[in-house]
């Protein structure tokens, strides 16, 4: 689909996870807690990701199963989309029930 995927964690241990899982090679860029200074609710992260992909962050939509994520995407200046427990925040723009939810958006341009 052309589409550029990254991962923002504050987690420390986001690549390791990434490469048991077999999933590192699905992203063009990780962000994670090794390369930054604030946590979310602070943007950081996602704006690391953002600028790993050459892209800016009004280009980006931000999948986050939390409500700081969700307010670090707002405080970025990024699109969120709201999953799992964050599915219902008011300020994401799209709700998700499941990623079947997120493909089917994608799907539909």
């Amino acid at each position: 689909m052309g589409l550029k995927l990254a991962v923002g964690s504050s987690s420390r241990n986001a690549r390791f996870i990434l490469a048991r899982l077999g999933l590192g090679s699905f992203f063009d860029a990780v962000a994670d807690g090794t390369e930054i200074a604030r946590s979310k609710p602070d943007p950081e992260v996602f704006l690391l990701a953002a600028r790993k992909l050459e892209l800016p962050p009004a280009r980006c939509l931000v999948v986050e199963d939390a409500f700081a994520g969700i307010s670090a995407a707002v405080a970025g200046g990024f699109a969120a989309a709201g999953i799992s427990t964050a599915k219902d925040d008011g300020r994401a723009v799209f709700h998700l029930a499941s990623l079947g939810d997120l493909a089917a958006l994608l799907t539909r341009g």
